[in-house]
């Protein structure tokens, strides 16, 4: 019998998925995958999971910085601080990197943390963090994964130009190696050699959990970055929402009935009830119409939940903040879940600023 597959298996194999192999093995595969996955939660369990998309380049080896032996490298890389032109942050005194106290202390490998980043800092170690939702101290809430790129395989910058001069073409490189957009798109695809048909790895998995743990009706795959990559499926859909809920028509929030606006919309949709003879545009007037609907749906819901929660959220996130107020938005999308038949959920969020090739260093303070 064989051993029933576990998260970190099905991760794997649902990349293997998304390079290429035969249809019939694809839906064996991904019935075993549901199956397995879904066995792993029970009737009432309910995840959520958000991404957050920095989009830009932000420069990580100057917000996680090893502080052991290896910070040799990471100085030699950025000139030794204090010394004429060196750029390295320094391991004590004004400006030094904050420490973080690993969860298995008696590891050789220790870090620290850009000075600006206190709040990260606190809410890796377990320490309170000042935040008004209340006390964190013991609670991690921060990890960090290193060592993950948009590579097939590692390779050293030897390889990589006999590569380019043709003489290694045997050797694994992403597609457009060094092209920023295709680096957005390998990130959200986590197929770096590129795909013929483009599918995101949210999406994959929504194609495989979305039946069984969902209403189908209402999509799981929730975007308040517009439309991504990362949520394209096969046979899912992404739904795509603003910080103030649903997205509509032009007037139709606020105002009154009488409102030309909420007229003109009036009248749109009467046409979207009409039937036509015309393929294209009957097919384009009930695609129409089935999102106007679930549009005004959620909605509706979403309203609801502002109403339930008042101004209680509201004090969770610092106002005129970009982020903080997408991220309640994602909060709300996730109490409203039942109303909407969904007990799992993925959120696309994308926030800007972290291209630094201006002034790195500054911008990143």
């Amino acid at each position: 019998m064989s051993n029933p597959i576990s998260r970190r298996g099905f991760l794997k194999q649902l990349n293997c998925a998304a390079v290429g192999t035969s249809a019939i093995l694809n839906t064996l595969l991904n019935l075993r995958l549901a199956n397995s996955v879904a066995a792993q939660g029970g009737p009432l369990d309910n995840k959520a999971l958000v991404c957050i998309f920095l989009s830009g380049g932000m420069d990580s080896f100057n917000l996680l910085v090893p502080t052991d032996g290896r910070y040799a490298t990471y100085e030699n890389a950025r000139g030794a601080a204090g010394s004429d032109g060196g750029l390295a942050l320094p391991l004590v005194g004004e400006g030094s990197l904050r420490p973080l106290s690993l969860l298995y202390p008696t590891l050789p490998e220790t870090y620290g943390l850009h000075p600006a980043c206190a709040n990260l800092q606190a809410m890796a170690n377990g320490t309170n963090a000042g935040t008004t939702a209340g006390n964190f101290t013991g609670k991690r809430r921060l990890s960090f994964v290193s060592n993950v790129g948009t590579l097939v395989q590692p390779i050293t910058k030897a390889q990589f130009n006999a590569w380019e001069n043709g003489n290694n073409a045997a050797l694994p490189v992403p597609k457009a190696l060094f092209s920023h957009s295709d680096q957005i798109e390998q990130w959200q695809t986590a197929v770096p050699q590129g795909q013929a048909q483009l599918s995101g790895w949210a999406g994959r998995c929504a194609d495989i959990l979305h039946s069984y743990y969902n209403t189908p009706a209402n999509s799981m795959s929730i975007s308040l970055g517009g439309n991504n990559v990362f949520q394209v499926g096969n046979s899912t859909q992404q739904f795509v929402i603003t910080p103030s809920g649903a997205l509509s028509f032009e007037g139709d929030i606020g105002g009154s009935g009488g409102n030309p606006l909420q007229l003109k919309n009036s009248a749109l949709r009467n046409t979207l009830d009409q039937t036509y003879t015309n393929l294209l545009t009957e097919s384009f007037s009930q695609l129409t119409r089935q999102s106007d609907d679930a549009q005004l749906l959620f909605q509706t819901q979403f309203d609801s939940v502002n109403a339930q929660l008042g101004g209680a959220v509201d004090a969770l996130f610092p106002p005129a903040n970009y982020l903080a107020t997408t991220l309640k938005a994602v909060v709300k999308t996730i109490k409203i879940r039942s109303l909407l038949g969904l007990q799992r959920q993925t959120f696309f969020v994308q926030y800007g600023g972290w291209d630094h090739h201006g002034e790195l260093l500054n911008t990143q303070a």
